[in-house]
């Protein structure tokens, strides 16, 4: 299933890398899903903080329940860490 644009988490992808440009600083790393788990990692470039999201709902995730982990989640961590 191909991401809408206006629902992607990251801005740029190289080398195995995604790149979330945000107001508090670039962010680098990496997200990935397998059956029974996923998880992203990212690294703040200015801030040094990291963030790490580990889940065991696997590959099979409604776009509400992306939605919720990849957007107020990590919205909310990033609160919590500035």
């Amino acid at each position: 299933v191909k991401e809408k644009d206006d629902k992607r988490m990251n801005t740029a992808y190289s080398h195995g890398f995604m790149v979330i440009e945000a107001e508090d600083g670039d962010w680098i790393g990496h997200a990935g899903l397998q059956i029974g788990s996923s998880c992203y990692v990212f690294h703040n470039l200015k801030t040094e903080v990291t963030i790490g999201v580990f889940t065991n709902m696997g590959t099979f995730l409604s776009e509400e329940k992306k939605e919720i982990i990849y957007g107020e989640l990590w919205n909310s961590l990033r609160e919590v860490v500035n």
